[in-house]
């Protein structure tokens, strides 16, 4: 069971920060407002590492770009810009995919993300 490896307790554990972080908010305002921005993140981030994987023609690993996304999700302010937004996650991606060393990211994706903007 993947699940219960260490990377996917971890993830677990982060979905389960940032829905409860969300849900405590009980206001509908600000979870349609999150939504907005998890779908903007998703459209900036997810998508593009999802289709270079593909084009690369190498499986995704799934759990670390899981726990980026999520690291952003938390740690990026909400009251961003939604096109600030989207920017983060490319430039998150661009961070993860293109600046390696050995094979692996040469810094943290979501710090050096968040750190560039």
């Amino acid at each position: 069971m993947t699940l219960l490896k260490p990377i996917g307790i971890t993830t677990f554990y982060i979905a389960s920060l940032y829905i409860l972080a969300v849900l405590l908010k009980d206001s509908w305002v600000f979870i349609s407002a999150e939504s907005l921005r998890f779908l903007v993140l998703t459209l900036g981030f997810l998508v593009p590492t999802a289709l270079f994987s593909w084009q690369q023609q190498h499986p995704m690993n799934w759990y670390n770009s899981l726990i980026t996304f999520l690291i952003l999700l938390l740690l990026a302010d909400t009251t961003t810009s939604l096109p600030l937004i989207f920017v983060l996650g490319l430039v998150t991606f661009v961070f993860k995919v293109f600046i390696r060393l050995q094979g692996h990211p040469f810094f943290n994706p979501a710090a050096a993300g968040l750190a560039t903007l």
